[in-house]
């Protein structure tokens, strides 16, 4: 049992006394139960200065990683593009069309039921994401133009582009016998979409570190707990493969 919660029971109890019976409580009973009370409410103060120190020092390490707000030229504007590339290619409006693309393309029922789960599984990322996002109410670095783009939302936590790293990342690597270079080349690229967040001002540390954890969790569940086994998309193949090859595809 922590220390707090101990003391939080015991002045509980002297509480319950006091109510029931305050004619029988000594003074010296009653002093105790002050000073365990004002103990509570110092370490209460000491956890919550605790947290805002964190938040300061996440705040601190997000603005020092800024440096391509403002980048005008040299190598501050290469890396400004290639951040700006990773962040398209790591949207949404992105990753689930050409996920989409991928199946219509699959030559067999094996690639088809990986990807079409992989997909299943973004949305399930997708709605995880924006319930937390809601729950949290976290608003983004005020340098952040992300909440003037259209469809895109002005909390901060979890980043979604992280989180989506984070599924993608594990379900890529861990569903399929893959190289060691197939796997460097996923986590490269996926590291370069969240650090994209950083740079571009768009998100906090914690926020890309939290999402990159939530999406990785997401993965383990869906692949868990959720994963369609591929005969259950034997059907579905038969017919999207009809129909791509009615159109000569």
């Amino acid at each position: 049992m922590s220390e707090v919660l101990r003391k939080r029971l015991i002045s509980q109890e002297y509480i319950s006394q006091f109510s029931e019976d305050a004619d029988n409580i000594s003074s010296a009973e009653a002093e105790e139960a002050g000073d365990i009370i004002s103990s509570i409410i110092e370490l209460q103060e000491e956890e919550t200065s605790w947290i805002t120190w964190l938040l300061e020092q996440d705040k601190l390490a997000t603005a020092s990683l800024q440096v391509l707000q403002g980048a005008e030229s040299g190598l501050y504007l290469s890396l400004l593009t290639v951040f700006i590339l990773c962040e398209i290619l790591g949207g949404a409006v992105t990753l689930i069309p050409a996920n989409i693309a991928v199946i219509l393309a699959a030559p067999n029922l094996h690639t088809f039921s990986l990807y079409f789960n992989i997909l299943l599984a973004q949305f399930y990322d997708e709605i995880v994401k924006i319930l937390m996002k809601a729950t949290v109410g976290r608003k983004r670095p005020e340098c952040s133009e992300a909440a003037n783009f259209p469809g895109v939302s002005n909390f901060s936590f979890p980043s979604g582009h992280s989180s989506r790293m984070g599924i993608l990342g594990y379900l890529l690597i861990t569903t399929q016998d893959r190289s060691v270079q197939y796997c460097v080349i996923v986590v490269l690229l996926a590291l370069l979409v969240c650090s994209s967040r950083i740079m571009l001002g768009r998100h906090y540390v914690s926020d890309v570190v939290g999402g990159l954890s939530i999406g990785t969790v997401n993965g383990i569940v869906y692949s868990g707990w959720f994963w369609v086994v591929e005969e259950n998309f034997q059907g579905i193949f038969l017919k999207i493969t009809n129909f791509t090859e009615g159109f000569g595809l």
